[in-house]
């Protein structure tokens, strides 16, 4: 049977022909022809991949040299020295090799340039997708119960997604899901044992040790500072150590059950290799206040500690 009607048929059009595909398969006003976007070029992709050459080219430009110019001493760049080179000797000697060097050096800087655009461009891009990712989180926070109780799946919770808008960069406060609760259940731990021995330190009976005291008030705020912002003590101190200090016997059974706990995880911890990150910040934080004191380090320190 014959077709009657060829105008309700887009793939029989009557203009059919070279450059021209049926209308089926032509472009749709507003949708690109290609939504996945260009894939990077073999130019692009060589240019974000930094030679062996260029970086040994990149360091000899970059290395300093001392000089004698014009009767003073002065510190000056490969770099410089290549170009002075070129443009004093142009005229009265052969330069092809330092015209080489210099013609290297131009070409470097503007695969330099391109990578550090392509780079900020690929962290803006990232920069996009956290933003996208902390609304997300928003609103399964809000979908549970109002916002009035924990999402079956809470980590990371939208206040502790961190978005640093000027230089486009993110951190993550606390874990990322479940699977990293007994890490930050350990820094907890660590903090809840240290916050007690303070406590115990300022209101027991004999002398209070200052430099005992800083040390440890220290060690807890590092600790604190790791957690995510609803387990964090700082934004709530007077309220958590008037809490604890009210009865001194509570205070010694609830220390002495964190210690515990601590040295329960530890191993678990110490497995995980995550005791070095943790000891890093702490020595960085703690730095004025050990050469102020003669220490060099934190092991000094808990060294000192155990024998007084």
């Amino acid at each position: 049977m014959g077709h009657d009607d060829h105008g309700d048929n887009d793939d029989l059009d009557d203009d059919v022909g070279y450059g021209r595909p049926p209308r089926k398969y032509r472009f749709r006003k507003g949708v690109s022809g290609n939504p996945k976007g260009r894939p990077p070029t073999k130019r692009i992709q060589q240019l974000l991949e930094s030679s062996a050459t260029d970086e040994a080219m990149r360091a000899e430009l970059d290395r300093m040299l001392h000089i004698t110019e014009n009767g003073k001493r002065k510190r000056m760049s490969v770099r410089n020295v290549v170009a002075k080179t070129v443009i004093k000797e142009a005229i009265t000697s052969n330069t092809h090799a330092l015209k080489l060097v210099l013609s290297y050096s131009e070409s470097l800087d503007r695969r330099d340039g391109e990578r550090a655009r392509l780079a900020r461009q690929e962290q803006d891009e990232d920069f996009k997708i956290m933003q996208k990712y902390r609304q997300a989180r928003i609103r399964v926070w809000g979908s549970a119960s109002g916002g009035l109780a924990e999402p079956n799946d809470p980590w990371p919770h939208p206040d502790d997604i961190l978005l640093n808008h000027d230089q486009l960069s993110w951190r993550i406060r606390g874990p990322m899901g479940s699977k990293e609760l007994p890490k930050y259940e350990y820094f907890r731990c660590e903090r809840d044992a240290v916050f007690g021995q303070v406590m115990l330190g300022i209101t027991g009976p004999g002398e209070v040790n200052e430099f005992v005291t800083r040390f440890q008030t220290l060690s807890w705020l590092t600790w604190d500072r790791l957690l995510p912002l609803r387990w964090q003590w700082w934004p709530q101190f007077d309220a958590k150590s008037s809490e604890l200090t009210l009865h001194d016997h509570k205070l010694r059974s609830w220390t002495r059950e964190r210690e515990m706990e601590v040295e329960r995880l530890r191993p678990l911890f110490t497995a995980a290799n995550h005791e070095k990150e943790v000891r890093r910040k702490t020595e960085r934080l703690m730095k004025p206040l050990l050469e102020q004191s003669g220490f060099r380090s934190l092991v000094e320190v808990e060294r000192s500690l155990k024998t007084s």
